[in-house]
């Protein structure tokens, strides 16, 4: 993926428009757009402010391989251990942790807003 692709696609994982996600980096969403499209690049100093915004790492942004630290090398091979029945119920916890934190996270950026 390029970085205009990842950088939509960690923006969409936080629910974040591209005005919102503009208004967050202090640029226009012009500039959102264009980096998605890929017209243009943010520099390493900008993916660094997106990687905190967007709740990511750098090199998930610039597309580099994400490399796994022991413990989720761990727990994935656990969950490649589990039967179907287990790993639907890790999955479906996985989903409900994750939409509770982002829901989490849209809360206390509207008491901020």
């Amino acid at each position: 993926m390029t970085v205009g692709e990842n950088i939509k696609k960690f923006r969409l994982l936080k629910g974040y428009t591209q005005l919102q996600l503009a208004q967050k980096m202090n640029v226009s969403e012009k500039t959102i757009s264009s980096w998605e499209v890929g017209r243009t690049e943010p520099n390493m100093g900008t993916i660094e402010e997106l990687s905190n915004v967007l709740n990511c790492r750098k090199s998930e942004l610039i597309g580099e391989p994400a490399t796994l630290s022991p413990e989720e090398y761990q727990i994935i091979k656990k969950f490649r251990y589990l039967d179907s029945y287990g790993a639907k119920n890790v999955i479906n916890l996985l989903n409900n942790e994750f939409e509770r934190c982002v829901a989490q996270d849209r809360e206390k950026e509207s008491d901020i807003s």
